[in-house]
C-alpha cells in the first residue's frame, strides 16, 4: 500500500537512502529518512525497514540500519538497529503524534570489516539504496514521508527538531500579549550562507487532524534588527534568507487558531488546543548550529547542519 492520508492497518512506503541525506540526530552526517506518524487510540505497532534481498543476483549486502520512534517531546519511544536486510521493532503507542527516523549507519565490506557512513566520495556508489518502510498495527494509523523543500539543485544540509507550542511558553516580543512561542538561536559559521527555515505542523487532512495554527516566523540579528519574517495559516510556513557570519535569533510564534467559533487569537482561555506539535527544519548550504533557548538567556545546542 502506498502512504497517504487514509487510515490503514498496514502501510508500505517505498523510499531510499541517498548521498546528500543527513540526520537531525546529533552531528553525524548519515543518510536518513523522516516519516510522520499519527496514532488516535492505543495501538500495537510493528515497524520495519526492508532492504533488497542480498540473495538476489546483483544486489549488494544490506546496510546496517537503525529505526527510531520519537514522540513530540523528542523522547525515544522505541529503537532497533540491525545488519540484516530486515530491521523490525515492536511497540505499543498511545494516542499522539510521532516521528519515525530511518538511518543508514554503515555498510559491510567482507565478513568482519565495516565502513561507517558518511562514505568518502570514492565510495558514494553504495548509494542510493532502496528500502520499504512497513507498518502493521491492530488499529488504524496514518503515516507519510516528510519531504523537505528544496530551493535549488545545490546539495543542502538539513536539520529537523521536533517541538511544540505549550501553554506556559514565553515571548520576547515587546508587547505584553502572551502568545505561545519558541525561541531558537542560529550560529552561522561563514559569510553568505543561505538558510531555509520551515515550520511543519500536522497535516489537517490526516486522520482527525486539527486545523493548523496561524503562526509567524521571525529572524533577527544580535542587535534585534528584523531580517526576515513570514506568517502563514497553512500547515507549512517557510522563509529563506542569506546570512553573514554571526549569531541570530529565530522566533516561532502561534498567533491564533480556527475552531467552531471561527478564528481565535492567543492568548486564549481554553487550553484544549495546547500542546500543539510542530517540526522545525533548518536547511543551509554551509554550516549552521542550531540552539533552543530554554529561557531568556540560556541556550542548549540541538545540532549542527554539518
Amino acid at each position: 500500500m502506498r502512504d497517504g492520508t487514509k487510515p490503514r492497518k498496514e502501510l508500505r512506503i517505498p523510499s531510499s537512502f541517498i548521498g546528500d541525506d543527513w540526520s537531525g540526530s546529533g552531528n553525524s552526517a548519515q543518510p536518513s529518512r523522516m516519516f510522520r506518524l499519527k496514532i488516535v487510540e492505543p495501538t500495537r505497532l510493528f515497524l520495519g525497514i526492508h532492504q533488497e534481498d542480498p540473495r538476489l543476483l546483483g544486489v549488494s549486502p544490506p546496510l546496517k540500519v537503525g529505526l527510531w520512534i520519537v514522540d513530540k517531546q523528542n523522547q525515544t519511544v522505541a529503537m532497533k538497529q540491525s545488519y540484516e536486510a530486515v530491521c523490525q521493532v515492536e511497540t505499543i503507542l498511545q494516542p499522539g503524534h510521532y516521528r519515525i527516523m530511518a538511518k543508514a549507519l554503515s555498510r559491510g565490506k567482507g565478513v568482519h570489516v565495516v565502513t561507517k557512513l558518511p562514505l568518502p566520495e570514492s565510495a558514494r556508489s553504495v548509494l542510493s539504496r532502496r528500502f520499504v518502510l512497513t507498518l502493521h498495527s491492530d488499529k488504524q494509523v496514518v503515516a507519510s514521508l516528510m519531504a523537505g523543500p528544496r530551493s535549488s539543485t545545490d546539495v543542502w544540509k538539513e536539520f529537523h527538531a521536533p517541538s511544540s507550542f505549550v501553554a506556559d511558553d514565553w515571548s520576547t516580543a515587546v508587547q505584553t500579549v502572551k502568545q505561545p512561542t519558541r525561541i531558537f538561536r542560529l550560529r552561522v559559521m561563514e559569510e553568505k550562507t543561505r538558510v531555509h527555515l520551515g515550520i511543519d505542523q500536522e497535516d489537517p487532512e490526516h486522520l482527525q487532524g486539527v486545523q493548523p495554527f496561524k503562526i509567524g516566523v521571525w529572524i533577527m540579528d544580535k542587535d534585534n534588527r528584523l531580517l526576515a519574517v513570514k506568517q502563514s495559516d497553512e500547515s507549512l510556513c517557510q522563509v529563506e534568507v542569506t546570512l553573514s557570519q554571526g549569531l541570530y535569533r529565530l522566533m516561532v510564534k502561534a498567533l491564533g487558531y480556527t475552531d467552531h467559533r471561527g478564528f481565535c487569537s492567543f492568548p486564549d482561555s481554553s487550553s484544549k488546543v495546547l500542546p500543539h506539535p510542530f517540526m522545525l527544519s533548518v536547511m543551509s548550504d554551509k554550516q549552521v548550529d542550531v540552539f533552543v533557548m530554554t529561557n531568556s538567556s540560556t541556550a542548549k545546542l540541538l545540532s549542527s547542519t554539518y
